[in-house]
């Protein structure tokens, strides 16, 4: 006589092996496809605290790539060790390029940083003279 699951075992064998194929894609692509929204949404608000209203997200022509590691690492799954190159153009001079080191985490969020040279300090100072946070200094979203 064989020996049978229990129907709680196979339900939850059933649910699981369905809901792995709901979350996040853990790909270079889907993460390129979140960072570069994110960046230029706050590219645009920073560009608006400092009395630039012209630009706009269509107006940056964001591009995003993203890659993991080094040649022997793939493209896929969270890691502390992706890299997304984001470029555009604010129309206020060339093509402009940002390399942030990013966070990809378990539950498809990512936080994703960029030297302060290229992007500026924690803070800035706007157009009326307050000190503001930095939008572009940390980006932090999900896929």
């Amino acid at each position: 006589m064989r020996a049978r699951a229990p129907r709680n075992t196979v339900l939850a064998a059933l649910v699981v092996s369905v809901l792995s194929g709901c979350g996040p894609s853990f790909e270079a692509t889907s993460l390129a496809a979140a960072v570069g929204p994110v960046f230029g949404n706050l590219y645009v608000r920073a560009q608006v605290e400092q009395g630039r209203t012209g630009v706009t997200l269509e107006s940056l022509h964001v591009t995003t790539v993203c890659s993991r590691g080094g040649h022997n690492t793939p493209n896929r799954g969270p890691g502390a060790d992706w890299a997304c190159m984001v470029g555009f153009n604010d129309g206020d001079g060339p093509f402009q390029q940002v390399l942030y080191e990013t966070t990809l985490k378990p539950d498809g969020c990512f936080v994703a940083d960029a030297p302060p040279a290229v992007v500026g300090d924690a803070t800035f100072i706007d157009d009326e003279g307050k000190r503001r946070v930095n939008p572009l200094y940390v980006l932090d979203g999900c896929l």
